[in-house]
């Protein structure tokens, strides 16, 4: 077997004994099978049918359909070794949770909806009879299937009279799950709880607020308390719970939960200028959590000054370790309104920084928004964005001054967001722009030269992703006063030089029509030096497909890929599902013959050394030998196995679903783009 450049090899799909290399050769042929499809997962007509759902740390996790004869009796959840292709059923499958007596007894269902750190999380359905009594979750060890229920089972947390249970999996992180479970007072249900659980034990800790202080008492449901898991991050759980004074709601609390020790602390601000005292709602305070990340935890609470309604939002940071709490965001003279009214959100937090965006006043006139960052460990906050005469309003009456500016993304130190730009009164669009959180040095990015520029002078750029030492998004094209499409951008942060990318041929352009000229591309992912996007294809003024493409940034080439088109229209669509930092990307391409027929979806591969190709054209051997008759999906590629990556998807048996691991090979000269169906286009490269 011919070996990739960067130690990718070809493993290819079938069942897992069906040749005998071994599978931890660097150049293992073996074809490898996962998910469930002994005799509980076929029907008696044949049927099998699995799903894959996640993939990390070398796992996959997915689920499989059960039958007796020709009944479904539900899903099984399973978690599948990527390297070995030993598939462990997960979940909870005891009396407890399988149907007896009814329609269809022997029932049962499971899924997996979480994957992290060596575990893999999900729900079983519980029964009663034929009765469905609700959903419990679990967290299982991906290496032994080893499977422990979580969540709170107690009276409190069961329905008296039937015995309904209802808990939900919210995250799993770092060894913890957390999530919520439904309280109950007999029959009554009283709110949900949150919990965290050790993923290794299962033992499980309520959290959250739950005194007197987040209880309703009297009224018809006294006991009732309501609170949420918001985030799960580097050992510590944060959240909200609902305030109550006797029946009555007063707003919500934030709280950090420290999982070492168990311990829970309220955090926010709550003091008489975050309580409204009127007598509808005297009491009333509201904080919530915007973000966890890094030994810091991020929100806002509402303001209030005695009676009156609202007095705004105050962002604040908290460091988790010590409980510090400061008031980030701009709040000064320029963001205070007459009434004393000052408004700040948080948008994201991430290395040591938070962003977010404080409303601008003057008197009793609203002018905008203007964006900041702070640092989370001083509590010092920039102004970032543009604000000078361009991206300022002026002349009329109310809206002499106003400014707009939004944060979209924070990432390794920058934050991207963008400026409102005006003429006098008139919107001339929107500019993108990339800051230092460290210095709040600010440069625009994104195409504004006269190609991107509308008559009026309308610009419109924004940043769509943003990672170390680049930021990627798109800007508006034009011609005079008509609007021609969407341009892609990368643009290196450190020199503020941007570079377009996508497809500009005639293929990719409509010729004829009042849009003639039209082109769109949009970027979609930024892993490493890679970026991929997809460009629209035309015939004419219609839109006949698309065509994804990958985009090195460090050899400024662009291969697009285009595996099979129609050849009475020019028809062909692709799409990227997933990218490593390698460059490896994998997704699913329509595949016509040469008369044009349809043949549904197959999976492709493209790597920087080869292109793209036919993941089903690269398998030695052929995918008949492994039962296999095509492979219809590639979803995800996982690292370090086999010395190189691996890439995970679907494929049908026969008319079954079956979920495949393959590590993708160099096709041999000439023959990825010389299948046997007719329809095949050329795998182009496309080179800048």
């Amino acid at each position: 077997m011919k070996a990739l450049p960067g130690s990718l090899t070809l493993l290819g799909l079938a069942f897992k004994l069906a040749l005998a290399t071994p599978v931890d050769a660097q150049d293992s042929r073996e074809l490898i099978r996962l998910g469930l499809y002994g005799a509980e997962f076929t029907s008696s007509t044949g049927q099998q049918s699995s799903g894959l759902d996640f993939a990390a740390d070398g796992y996959a996790a997915g689920s499989s359909s059960r039958y007796s004869g020709t009944t479904d009796l539900g899903t099984a959840a399973w978690v599948a070794n990527v390297s070995t292709g030993e598939t462990t059923r997960v979940g909870l499958t005891n009396a407890d949770y399988t149907q007896s007596g009814g329609g269809t007894p022997g029932y049962q269902s499971s899924a997996v909806y979480l994957l992290s750190g060596g575990y893999a999380g999900g729900y079983s359905y519980k029964f009663s009879g034929a009765v469905d009594r609700g959903r419990a979750v679990w967290v299982a060890d991906a290496a032994t299937g080893a499977t422990s229920r979580v969540g709170l089972t107690d009276s409190d947390y069961t329905q008296t009279a039937l015995g309904d249970q209802y808990s939900t999996l919210t995250f799993l992180s770092d060894g913890y799950a957390a999530g919520s479970s439904r309280k109950y007072n007999g029959t009554v249900v009283l709110g949900q709880a949150v919990w965290v659980a050790d993923a290794a034990t299962g033992l499980t800790t309520r959290v959250g607020l739950f005194d007197s202080d987040y209880s309703q008492t009297g009224g018809s449901t006294p006991g009732y308390q309501n609170s949420a898991v918001s985030f799960l991050a580097n050992g510590y759980a944060a959240g909200y719970s609902s305030k109550y004074i006797g029946t009555a709601a007063r707003g919500q609390a934030a709280w950090l939960t420290n999982l070492s020790t168990g311990i829970t602390t309220r955090i926010g601000f709550f003091d008489s200028d975050y309580t409204l005292y009127n007598n509808s709602l005297f009491g009333y305070q509201y904080s919530e959590v915007n973000g966890l990340a890094d030994g810091y935890v991020a929100g806002v609470s509402f303001r209030y000054e005695g009676a009156q309604a609202s007095q705004g939002r105050a962002a604040w940071i908290a460091n988790t370790a010590t409980g510090v709490t400061m008031r980030v965001g701009l709040y000064d003279s320029d963001y205070t309104f007459s009434t004393g009214l000052q408004d700040s959100a948080v948008g994201g937090i991430a290395d040591g920084y938070v962003t977010g965006i404080s409303k601008k006043y003057s008197g009793t006139l609203m002018l905008g928004q203007a964006a900041w960052v702070a640092n989370a460990a001083t509590g010092v906050s920039t102004r970032i964005g543009f604000f000078d005469s361009e991206y300022t309003q002026i002349g009329g009456v109310t809206n002499n001054g106003y400014q707009s500016s939004t944060v979209s993304h924070l990432a390794n130190g920058y934050v991207g967001g963008s400026s409102s730009r005006y003429n006098g009164l008139a919107s001339l669009g929107q500019a993108a722009w990339v800051s230092n959180a460290a210095t709040g040095a600010t440069m625009r990015v994104g195409l504004f030269d006269s190609a991107y520029t509308q008559a009026n002078g309308t610009q419109v750029s924004s940043v769509s992703l943003l990672t170390e030492g680049y930021a990627a998004g798109g800007s508006n094209k034009y011609s005079g006063s008509t609007l021609l499409g969407t341009a892609a951008w990368i643009a290196n942060i450190s020199t503020g030089v941007t570079t377009r990318v996508g497809l500009t041929d005639n293929q990719h352009t409509q010729s004829v029509g009042s849009k003639s000229g039209y082109q769109f591309s949009g970027v979609s992912r930024l892993v490493g030096s890679f970026l991929s996007g997809v460009s629209y294809r035309y015939n004419g003024s219609e839109q006949v497909g698309k065509t994804p493409w990958v985009f090195n940034l460090e050899t400024s080439t662009l291969d697009a890929i285009i595996l099979s088109v129609r050849a009475s229209d020019g028809h062909a669509f692709s799409f990227i599902s997933a990218l490593s930092d390698t460059g490896l990307a994998v997704g699913q391409y329509e595949l016509f013959d040469s008369s044009g027929t349809y043949l549904g979806y197959r999976a492709f591969a493209w790597t920087p050394e080869d292109g793209a190709f036919d993941l089903a054209s690269a398998v030695e051997g052929g995918i008949s030998a492994a039962s296999f008759n095509l492979l219809s999906s590639a979803k995800f590629p996982t690292g370090n196995l086999f010395g190189g990556e691996t890439i995970l998807g679907v494929g049908l048996i026969g008319a079954n679903q079956a979920i495949y691991a393959a590590i993708p090979a160099t096709p041999e000269p000439g023959t990825a783009s010389l299948l046997a169906l007719g329809g095949l286009g050329v795998l182009a490269r496309r080179r800048r």
